[in-house]
């Protein structure tokens, strides 16, 4: 083998290890950032679910306090009738259709349940949905038209729809100025974010806290403190959709978390890369070895043919030396 195809032999194979570690490397590091952006989504997630729960769980329990006073036993202050009426001839079988759909907003007056406001009581209302379907013939045998209607359909339900959205607009007006720790404890936000992270298969510890605009309130846990890494969410909304009130989480152990959940694959690239390297490391030795072998070889043939040759010559010399003589 020739020098020149010696050293390229071996530059060529230094530089496929080179290519294969570094390959392993960018696979190792973009696993890592995989893994981190899946983390990320989850964590968003459960935020957004655990801000609706809250919201979820604080109307629950404000409504269960204000619906002893929502029944008809109690007296309503006002009572407002709202109707849409659609009346409809058919001349085929003189008869006249007239639709009434019908909606009762019912007013209640409730007592204040909460001391942070300052109101003896407030007004809740109250939907309900009336629909009538009536038919009139338009002539008679006697030629006088009927006021009464021959048939009448009356059905009754509750706009609960409605009725949620009432309350529910009515309650964030009424809580939109009361203090966070007044409306939901520390304990209860970390059982509702403990819950729904792990329904995301992230089991792995936290600090959260909620801020308002740029304050920490007291709703907080022991050691949470603001990092770049941490996620937030906006959480009691009102209305309009806005609030000052925003729930970070942060994870002290993210990174260790996020190597952890390719570990076994960090560790088989790792041996395979090892054992790439000792291979390369063995070939180029017995390259080296086996070079260094041929070029004994080389220069042992070539110094004992210059030891023939000597004495060879001399001989030569002396039988010319000798006919000559002659």
């Amino acid at each position: 083998m020739s020098k020149k195809l010696f050293v390229l032999l071996i530059v060529l194979m230094s530089l496929s290890l080179i290519g294969i570690i570094f390959v392993q490397s960018f696979f190792i590091n973009n696993s890592i950032i995989n893994e981190d952006k899946n983390f990320t989504f989850s964590v968003k997630r459960s935020l957004s679910y655990v801000s609706k729960a809250i919201e979820e769980y604080e109307f629950r329990n404000y409504f269960d306090k204000i619906g002893p006073y929502l029944n008809k036993e109690n007296k309503m202050d006002s009572s407002i009738i709202k109707q849409l009426l659609i009346a409809e001839d058919d001349d085929i079988n003189d008869k006249t259709i007239v639709h009434r759909n019908t909606v009762l907003e019912e007013r209640f007056k409730v007592p204040s349940l909460f001391n942070e406001i300052d109101a003896d009581s407030f007004s809740i209302s109250k939907l309900y949905s009336e629909r009538i379907t009536e038919t009139y013939n338009i002539t008679t045998i006697d030629g006088v038209r009927r006021i009464d209607p021959e048939t009448r359909i009356r059905e009754y339900s509750s706009l609960n729809a409605f009725d949620k959205q009432f309350y529910e607009d009515s309650f964030k007006d009424l809580l939109k100025d009361k203090l966070v720790y007044n409306r939901v404890t520390a304990k209860q936000v970390e059982t509702f974010l403990r819950r729904e992270l792990e329904d995301e298969g992230v089991s792995l510890d936290f600090e959260f806290a909620i801020y308002d605009n740029d304050l920490a309130t007291k709703v907080q846990s022991q050691n949470f403190e603001m990092s770049p890494d941490a996620h937030g969410v906006k959480i009691f909304l009102d209305n309009n959709n806005e609030s000052s009130y925003n729930l970070w989480i942060d994870f002290p152990e993210r990174k260790k978390y996020l190597i952890s959940s390719i570990f076994w694959m960090i560790i088989l690239s790792i041996i395979f890369t090892g054992v790439i390297i000792i291979a390369y490391t063995s070939a180029i030795y017995q390259l080296i070895r086996q070079r260094q072998i041929s070029q004994i070889k080389t220069d042992f043939i070539n110094n004992m043919t210059h030891e023939f040759k000597t004495p060879i010559a001399t001989i030569n010399l002396a039988l010319d030396s000798i006919k000559t003589l002659k």
